[in-house]
């Protein structure tokens, strides 16, 4: 594990760059190079971002999804708990909750 990886371990539940939600299958260390290094990008065998394997297990509307692997940075990734998608679906439920009282108050008028 690195500060680079954001503490990702193969097995976890994601979102990432991509929509929907995923599971981590490899987590790739980088380092820069020595081209890196001549485009002024970064020092030498310096590590920075992890690049992070993926499927995708759920579709943007949290449906079951047809298996897409890819991967992106890790600065796109985020690590879900029970907690932070209890917080997420409370945030959604308000969110529709006001949308529609919205529409019923339109259709009173």
């Amino acid at each position: 594990m690195s500060v680079f990886d954001k503490d990702l371990k193969p097995g976890d539940v994601i979102r990432a760059y991509n929509k929907g939600i995923h599971r981590v299958t490899k987590v790739e260390r980088r380092f820069f190079t020595k081209e890196d290094e001549q485009k002024n990008y970064g020092k030498l065998n310096k590590e920075y971002n992890s690049l992070i394997y993926y499927d995708r297990i759920l579709n943007g509307n949290l449906e079951p999804s047809k298996k897409l692997k890819t991967c992106c940075d890790a600065a796109f990734c985020v690590k879900l708990n029970i907690k932070s998608v209890y917080k997420e679906k409370d945030e959604k439920i308000k969110e529709l909750e006001e949308g529609y009282q919205r529409l019923l108050d339109l259709l009173d008028e």
